[in-house]
């Protein structure tokens, strides 16, 4: 009898050891889980928060990168309108020279630079002047929109430039900046 009380008493002493164990181990589970998924909200939180911040850097260099763009394009249309356009006797200068002086010196930027009538006519253009033939310039959006304010600079929407053919079938995208200048007819209406 005492060999069995001796017995239940371990037996009693083992399921109590069993039972904190199983305890512990349970506590220790809860709590890594716990911790895991505390940690994982924050994780993901802060990656969020630095996906969002890592896009409105680019969104932010970029637009900036646009805009220099834009303001040289304005830089080069200026320089082309004043010196090389406005105070020009088309009849008696080549204005293809200075197109492609211009053009040279800004060819990384530029894709082509052209000169048309208010007709549509192709008056100039560098470095291609092998305008396609079913191009209709008078129909192109960029073309009428230029025509209804004089002197204002108008970019275009980014398309395939489809105006030249460039001898080997490259298609470049472009962004187009227009300007309707406001010049005498006499002096280009013999030319192109």
């Amino acid at each position: 009898m005492i060999r069995k009380k001796k017995e239940r008493a371990n037996k009693s002493h083992s399921s109590m050891q069993f039972s904190i164990a199983v305890s512990f181990s349970a506590m220790a589970i809860i709590s890594m889980l716990f911790i895991s998924m505390v940690t994982y909200n924050q994780f993901y939180t802060k990656m969020k928060e630095q996906t969002r911040l890592n896009a409105e850097q680019l969104l932010s260099q970029t637009k900036v990168s646009f805009e220099d763009y834009l303001r040289g394009m304005r830089r080069i249309s200026d320089v082309l309108y004043y010196t090389k356009i406005k105070d020009n006797d088309f009849t008696k200068s080549n204005v293809l020279n200075e197109f492609n002086l211009m053009y040279e010196t800004e060819k990384d930027n530029l894709i082509s630079i052209a000169l048309f009538k208010d007709n549509g006519d192709l008056i100039s253009a560098v470095p291609v002047s092998n305008q396609k033939n079913k191009v209709d310039v008078k129909n192109q959006r960029w073309f009428i929109e230029a025509q209804k304010q004089v002197e204002n600079v108008h970019f275009s929407f980014p398309h395939v430039q489809n105006l030249f053919d460039d001898g080997v079938g490259q298609y470049h995208w472009v962004y187009l900046l227009v300007v309707q200048l406001n010049l005498p007819m006499m002096e280009i209406s013999d030319m192109a």
